[in-house]
């Protein structure tokens, strides 16, 4: 009977405790983790996002947002990145934002495909502004979820991580790291890169 009660008891208090935290922290016990792309109303243009956030995320923890490649999706580097393990793993929550469609067929991409707006000849005419919207996008996270300011990051994969070199140079008060994959500084950005605040850049050039 009195192994009963302190069991009981063992249960009522774990429960309080989790109520009592929920409360502090009210968005760490929702564990997010959806398959479904997220919109985000970015000035009122409809962006987009998918997110992973461990089991037992603890707050004040670390973002790190990955960058899909030109013509390719959240979704499939989601895929093929591992990063949701790596995420559950080292408990720092993972988004993957979308890039925009472009608005017309290029000697590279098809009318619709999805990337990152750096500056390419084949993109002049594109008026997007992707480093607003991470930028934008990331401080959202940061305020929903409790994630630590100091510790948000960004990798990416080809045309992604071109973006990289753009948000270190064009955003360095927001992400405070980069690690581009099989990404290019381009010349333009290059020698105007100099008004930034220093970062650390880990770069892979994927052979």
């Amino acid at each position: 009977m009195k192994k009963l009660i302190f069991i009981s008891l063992l249960a009522t208090l774990a429960i309080s405790w989790q109520n009592i935290e929920s409360y502090f922290y009210p968005n760490f016990y929702h564990n997010y983790q959806s398959d479904d792309i997220i919109e985000y109303d970015f000035n009122g243009n409809m962006r987009q996002y998918l997110i992973h956030i461990p089991k037992n995320i603890q707050p004040n923890a670390p973002l790190v947002f990955v960058l899909h490649g030109l013509e390719e999706t959240s979704t499939r580097i989601r895929k093929y990145s591992g990063m949701n393990k790596v995420a559950d793993k080292y408990g720092f929550v993972v988004c993957y934002p979308q890039g925009s469609s472009t608005t017309k067929n290029t000697i590279y991409t098809e009318k619709g495909s999805y990337f990152w707006n750096v500056g390419y000849e084949i993109h002049e005419n594109e008026t997007v502004d992707d480093i607003s919207f991470l930028k934008s996008l990331a401080i959202y996270l940061q305020e929903k979820y409790n994630l630590d300011y100091e510790r948000t990051f960004c990798t990416g994969m080809s045309n992604g991580g071109d973006m990289n070199y753009l948000v270190g140079c064009k955003a360095s008060d927001v992400f405070k790291a980069i690690a581009p994959v099989a990404g290019t500084m381009m010349e333009w950005l290059y020698k105007s890169c100099n008004q930034n605040n220093p970062i650390s850049v880990f770069s892979h050039p994927w052979y």
